[in-house]
C-alpha cells in the first residue's frame, strides 16, 4: 500500500497540485482481535489532475501490486469524477472583482479544493467557478466555519449579483 500512496504519479503543474493518494480505510474481516484475518479491505482516494486518467491509474496500480504482493487479491476500481479546467472568462472576471471589494485582498486561483460538484457540468458550460470558504477543519469530523465567514460569503455573493444585473443593462 505504501507503494500506491507514495508513488510519484506526477509532477505539479501551474493549475494542479501533484497527484495524491489517501488511505481512506483499512478493515480487517477476523473475528476477533488476536486472530489474524482472512481478508483485508482497503480503500484508496486518488486527487489526480488531467494529465492522468482513470485507467492509466488503474493500470499502474496492478502493475505495483503484482511486483510487491505475491498473494491473490481482487481489486475494484470506482471513478468518480474526470479532473478538468475550466476556462477563464467574465464570470471568473466578476468573482475576482466582488472578493477584492468586500474583503480587500486580491482572490487566488486555484484547483486544489479537490473533487468539485462541477464536474457534472463542466461538459456542458464554458466557465465554472467555485466559490466558497476556505477551513482548516473541512472534511473532518468537526468541519465547521466561523459565523463572520458566512457573512463575508453572502456579502460577496450579492456584489456579484449585483454586478450581473448591472452588465445586463
Amino acid at each position: 500500500m505504501n507503494t500506491i500512496l507514495e508513488h510519484p504519479w506526477d509532477e505539479a503543474t501551474e493549475h494542479f497540485p501533484a497527484s495524491s493518494f489517501v488511505c481512506t480505510s483499512i478493515q480487517g474481516t477476523g473475528p476477533a482481535e488476536n486472530v489474524i484475518p482472512r481478508h483485508c479491505h482497503i480503500r484508496l482516494n486518488a486527487r489526480y489532475a488531467p494529465s492522468l486518467d482513470a485507467d492509466m491509474i488503474e493500470k499502474k496500480i496492478a502493475s505495483i501490486i503484482h511486483e510487491t504482493w505475491p498473494h491473490p487479491y481482487t481489486a475494484t476500481y470506482r471513478s468518480s469524477a474526470k479532473p478538468f479546467l475550466s476556462s477563464a472568462g467574465p464570470f471568473l472576471n466578476v468573482c475576482q472583482d466582488s472578493i477584492l471589494a468586500c474583503t480587500g485582498r486580491k482572490p487566488k486561483i486555484s484547483t486544489d479544493g479537490g473533487t468539485s460538484d462541477a464536474r457534472f457540468l463542466h461538459g456542458s458550460i464554458p466557465e465554472i467557478v467555485e466559490l466558497g470558504p476556505l477551513h482548516h477543519t473541512a472534511h473532518s469530523v468537526d468541519e465547521h466555519i466561523p459565523e463572520a465567514h458566512i457573512m463575508l460569503l453572502r456579502d460577496i455573493y450579492l456584489n456579484m449579483l449585483n454586478r450581473l444585473a448591472n452588465s445586463l443593462n
